[in-house]
């Protein structure tokens, strides 16, 4: 029988850059059209593409491998355009807020009020996200703890990360 022993270190965690890690699939995008779409347009073109491919399985993994890329795609995009909406939000606040300092007329008071509610609205999305990442099986409704559940998912993805693996082939007797 041929077995190695295998010693695990689990030193410098903190040293070292995080890298890739799996694809964690966003359940929301099965609820976006625009995906949903897209995956069958592509779909349709994925059968064609592969038509030679004779053994079920092979293509199965060949489908799931283009589903991961057009996911990743779409999601970095879906992710990007949040972004700039909410820097625009949050530019066009502060404008507001300029605006409404200098001049407080009703209508700049109420596009004020309107543009902190759509931030407020877009703030309980991100929050939302932060609770899903954590993990977190509870949360007190109403207060926006925001800062907690980022770090407690930073938490769980540093436990989760293995950074080195060492294997030797022999003890070494001291």
């Amino acid at each position: 029988m041929d077995h190695s022993a295998i010693a695990l270190s689990m030193n410098g965690l903190d040293e070292n850059e995080r890298g890739p890690s799996f694809l964690k699939f966003n359940s929301t995008l099965i609820n976006d059209q625009e995906y949903c779409n897209l995956l069958r347009s592509e779909y349709k073109n994925w059968l064609e593409e592969f038509r030679e491919v004779n053994d079920k399985r092979v293509l199965w993994d060949v489908i799931k491998y283009k589903i991961r890329q057009r996911t990743i795609i779409y999601s970095k995009a879906k992710a990007r355009k949040k972004r700039e909406k909410v820097k625009h939000l949050e530019e066009s606040l502060r404008d507001c807020t300029t605006e409404c300092d200098n001049n407080p007329s009703k209508e700049n008071l109420d596009e004020l009020e309107c543009l902190e509610a759509k931030y407020d609205q877009l703030y309980d999305y991100i929050t939302q996200g932060a609770i899903i990442r954590s993990r977190a099986t509870w949360y007190e409704l109403g207060g926006k703890n925001n800062k907690y559940f980022l770090n407690l998912a930073k938490s769980n993805k540093k436990k989760s990360s293995v950074r080195k693996l060492n294997i030797y082939q022999g003890w070494k007797i001291n």
